[in-house]
């Protein structure tokens, strides 16, 4: 069974990750909301870029659910998984690997940090963003 993540930055999606493999060699393949493979993935879990994986027919409206979702939240991760056609929920977080994650490619790294667009304010104090 595949795992959809999908990477939402402000009420948008913007990348997801489709883990495959899990039980045998966990393996995982990132995809931008088009379906495009990404050349970037985590270290715990690297991407296999031959293969060859197709996305469920549902796909977009996974994507809606996890708009919605995360909408107003600076980051969050909605999973789902694709059941014979039926979509199940898996889990929000708001730190994938608690935070400690490493990539592939540091490029990558840097650019999901600056997808994300922190508030100014926050209960009356003020933060500093990028």
């Amino acid at each position: 069974m595949k795992d959809y993540k999908f990477f939402c930055f402000g009420g948008v999606c913007r990348c997801m990750k489709v883990d495959f493999d899990r039980f045998i060699e966990h393996r995982a393949n990132y995809y931008d909301p088009q379906g495009n493979l990404l050349d970037f993935g985590e270290t715990i879990c690297p991407p296999n870029m031959q293969k060859n994986i197709v996305l469920p027919a549902n796909m977009d409206k996974m994507i809606i659910l996890a708009e919605k979702l995360s909408q107003g939240i600076p980051f969050l991760r909605a999973d789902f998984y694709d059941v014979n056609g039926d979509i199940y929920f898996g889990e929000l977080t708001f730190y994938p690997a608690s935070g400690l994650g490493t990539f592939t490619d540091e490029e990558w790294d840097a650019k999901l940090g600056d997808w994300i667009e922190l508030p100014k304010t926050i209960g009356g104090g003020v933060l500093h963003s990028k």
